[in-house]
């Protein structure tokens, strides 16, 4: 269980960073914590540590790295309606002067 919370939580650093599949990276640093504990009470002590250790940087890293994801997101919606005007229903019918 050692190996696998240690491969598990490197791969969670490695993909927290990328923003399309950042959850994926939470879910790996998840398991990763959660099979390193198990680890921790058996007889691999060192990569049980090493999997909570890279399990928990996955984890809490990937969940602001989403977060920061979803404000960025929503900040250039905001930016993109107020550059555009928020037109809704609006934008689809063909004005009378196409060059205001």
């Amino acid at each position: 269980m050692g190996v696998a919370a240690m491969v598990l939580g490197i791969l969670a650093v490695v993909l927290f960073w990328i923003p399309a599949v950042g959850w994926l990276g939470v879910l790996m640093g998840l398991v990763a914590l959660i099979l390193g504990i198990a680890a921790m009470r058996k007889a691999n002590k060192g990569l049980g540590l090493v999997g909570i250790v890279l399990g928990s940087v996955g984890l809490i890293g990937g969940l602001i790295v989403q977060i920061l994801v979803i404000f960025a997101a929503d900040a250039a919606i905001d930016q993109i309606e107020q550059h555009f005007g928020a037109q809704g229903d609006d934008a689809a019918r063909i004005s009378d002067k196409p060059f205001d």
